[in-house]
């Protein structure tokens, strides 16, 4: 399988992760309130598709003792949804959301280990007419940070209405991270080779 570099936020927070794992701060929790019904299968391929559209959420990371590298590589393993439902009052549903996000955070001491995130859809059964469902997305910080979360939403939100029409989702043109490693590791050679020839 192939390894990929990290960039240097990724290292930071990997070395992060062995001094506290259970540092709040490692997970990126959101929560998205879904209002009446939904096309369960739809939704839950439209998460699949995130995964596809976004590789570094599939990877795990691990020290290469031979090189003394720290390298991540892109699971292939099926994406895990948990479903489940829940049965409460309507108006002990938002309080009810608020420590399940808590709970949900991601605390891992352990990087190579697949999944570096959870997926968890709940609906909740109430004494009220109108159904109410919820998506936790939560993710370790190194695969997903507070900007790239809000990307991701609205690439769910986009991926369930174009499979609900059975088109082609219409996402913002947007490069990967792993792009974006690549273009670091060249800004710092050529740093490197600046502050030398100015020596």
């Amino acid at each position: 399988m192939k390894t990929y570099s990290l960039s240097s936020a990724q290292k930071r927070l990997y070395y992060k992760v062995l001094l506290d794992s259970h540092d709040a701060n490692l997970s990126i929790t959101s929560a998205i309130t879904i209002c009446g019904e939904y096309v369960s299968d739809k939704l839950k391929s439209g998460i699949i598709q995130l995964f596809e559209q976004n590789p570094i959420l599939r990877a795990n990371f691990f020290f290469n003792k031979a090189t003394h590298e720290i390298l991540q590589q892109y699971s292939c393993d099926p994406v895990i949804i948990s479903h489940r439902q829940e049965h409460l009052d309507a108006d002990k549903i938002d309080e009810f959301i608020k420590k399940e996000a808590i709970k949900l955070q991601i605390k891992k001491s352990d990087l190579a280990i697949y999944p570096n995130y959870s997926i968890v859809l709940i609906d909740f059964n109430s004494n009220d007419s109108n159904k109410t469902s919820v998506i936790f997305l939560n993710f370790h910080h190194i695969i997903c940070d507070d900007l790239s979360i809000n990307l991701i939403i609205e690439q769910l939100i986009e991926n369930y209405r174009a499979s609900l029409l059975s088109e082609t989702p219409k996402l913002k043109n947007c490069r990967s991270y792993f792009d974006f490693i690549e273009q670091e590791k060249i800004f710092f050679h050529l740093t490197i080779i600046r502050s030398k020839c100015k020596k």
